[in-house]
């Protein structure tokens, strides 16, 4: 959940007017539902540095190793919105 926070202030404050990070976090008997909401730049994806990208690919695998079959992520931008949702199952 770290890297999604960080990337949240990482690229949703600075040049952006009225920053927004909204942090959700749920935990039942049987699963662990998390969101991260942060507004983002029109700035395009070139604009960012090469490094972009490899917390959320080193999350993903890390996820596919310690969750196999028990996680669900989705990562989407919608307009000027960036939206993760992972949702961890306790069952296997």
């Amino acid at each position: 959940m770290i890297p999604f926070v960080e990337n949240a202030f990482k690229h949703g404050v600075g040049m952006i007017l009225n920053p927004v990070i909204d942090v959700q976090l749920a935990i039942s008997e049987k699963s662990l539902s998390f969101a991260v909401k942060n507004k983002v730049s029109g700035e395009s994806s070139e604009d960012k540095d090469s490094a972009s990208g490899i917390g959320i690919r080193n999350v993903q695998r890390r996820l596919e190793l310690l969750y196999p079959g028990r996680h669900e992520l989705k990562i989407n931008k919608e307009g000027d919105w960036f939206l993760v949702e992972m949702t961890l199952s306790t069952n296997p």
